[in-house]
């Protein structure tokens, strides 16, 4: 599903889905943030600090930072965080280098994950699967 509030002002994209590590034989929940810009000469992160507290779960982005691969290359931006075990309803925000705030709501079941609520005005397009 795919929300989109106002494309203009879309800076960044937000991917939420589920994964299986074969590995570690164990379910996560993967919250992706890319840039919606693409860099040409060299690959870059978007260093974001995480906080969970109980139901929500917040992300502070604070910029970014070049990518611990020093290869050449070329691309979007981008964030990536794993949680174990999430289960129910999980108030989400999402803090913009700006300190615009997106605040919106999930429910996970099971493969499930479907967005409850959306943000008023969004600078992020939110996608689950």
């Amino acid at each position: 599903m795919n929300k989109l509030i106002n494309p203009s002002e879309i800076l960044y994209n937000l991917h939420i889905f589920r994964l299986h590590d074969s590995t570690l034989k164990k379910y996560f929940v993967v919250f992706r943030i890319e840039t919606e810009q693409e860099f040409e000469n060299y690959k870059y992160e978007i260093d974001v600090n995480v906080l969970r507290k109980g139901s929500e779960i917040i992300f502070r982005m604070r910029g970014l930072k070049p990518s611990q691969i020093y290869l050449p290359g070329g691309g979007k931006a981008y964030f990536e965080k794993k949680f174990e075990n999430l289960q129910g309803n999980y108030k989400i925000k999402i803090i913009g280098i700006n300190k615009q705030v997106n605040d919106f709501e999930i429910n996970i079941v099971g493969d499930l994950i479907k967005i409850v609520s959306y943000p008023k005005e969004s600078f992020l397009n939110i996608q689950v699967s």
